[in-house]
């Protein structure tokens, strides 16, 4: 005859309910720990895989590189206003006391790494008032993350200087180095060649073709060659920069400076050139008046 066994809903004991919440903590992906919502907010419990995530061997050298204490989880920088944030999010009842922060700790290496803390406020029997929080390390997609900002606000700066000085200088173009193509072009002194939906590479030769001093046409299209430009901009060398002296689509002989700044348009994943040429007088007389003292 076989034995029929029926689950009913069972209350644990306070004696049986800690020691449960330890084996399922031991389970779960990630690191997982409780600590005392009353200060100096002692930890009760942390998972081995929290204790590896700080690279410890073990719990001993856990509690002294934390204090064991939640705040000696955070690093310093970060505690007081991801404590704030937490605060917040318990004290609004419609959010269900949970609470999500960011931050960075600092592992027993001395090596710097970021968390996401996904926390619970709730009331343990036997223990009071206490959070229940899982944690991850997020340093990877954090920083694609932070780089991905970065490269925004670079791509909006450029867009921003495009349009600040687009009306007062000599030339100023958007160009897309994955198609060859300029976007838009304005200024006050442009060449037949310069137009909106025009090949970079003519406007470069035009540029090069101008100069009136034997050895700057080499100089400037080792310095503004595509290749070269996509690879100033990955390697993070910054602004590509060349003065010469030159014939402009006016008539008028002067001194230009030349520069080109490349970014990443986020939305499409191409690399965006902004480049601008100014007269550039005064300074390369003086640099030229200066080299000619010296020698």
């Amino acid at each position: 005859m076989s034995q029929k066994f029926v689950a009913e809903n069972t209350v644990l004991s306070e004696e049986m309910l800690f020691p449960s919440l330890k084996w399922m903590a031991e389970q779960v992906p990630g690191g997982f720990f409780v600590y005392y919502a009353r200060e100096p907010l002692e930890l009760i419990y942390v998972n081995n895989e929290c204790i590896r995530l700080f690279g410890c061997s073990t719990l001993e050298e856990f509690k002294e590189l934390t204090g064991f204490t939640f705040r000696g989880l955070v690093h310093p920088e970060d505690f007081e206003k991801i404590q704030n944030s937490i605060d917040d999010q318990i004290a609004d009842e419609g959010n269900n006391n949970l609470d999500y922060v960011e931050y960075r700790i600092i592992r027993r290496d001395g090596s710097v790494r970021w968390f996401d803390d996904y926390g619970h406020f709730a009331h343990l029997p036997g223990y009071g008032d206490v959070y229940y929080v899982f944690v991850s390390d997020i340093t990877e997609k954090h920083n694609v993350k932070m780089d991905m900002e970065r490269r925004t606000r670079i791509y909006e700066s450029l867009l921003d200087q495009f349009d600040e000085v687009a009306d007062e200088t000599l030339t100023v173009l958007q160009a897309n180095l994955g198609t060859g193509l300029i976007e838009e072009v304005r200024g006050c002194d442009l060449y037949e060649t310069d137009y909106a939906g025009g090949s970079i590479a003519t406007f470069l030769q035009t540029r090069a073709e101008s100069f009136l001093v034997p050895g700057d046409r080499e100089k400037f299209e080792e310095i503004f060659r595509l290749e070269n430009l996509q690879e100033r901009y990955y390697e993070g060398k910054g602004t590509a920069v060349f003065v010469g002296y030159c014939l402009r689509a006016s008539g008028r002989q002067c001194f230009v400076k030349f520069t080109g700044s490349a970014a990443v348009d986020p939305n499409s994943g191409d690399v965006i050139v902004v480049g601008m040429e100014t007269e550039h007088l005064y300074q390369t007389l003086e640099e030229l008046i200066c080299a000619g003292a010296a020698g």
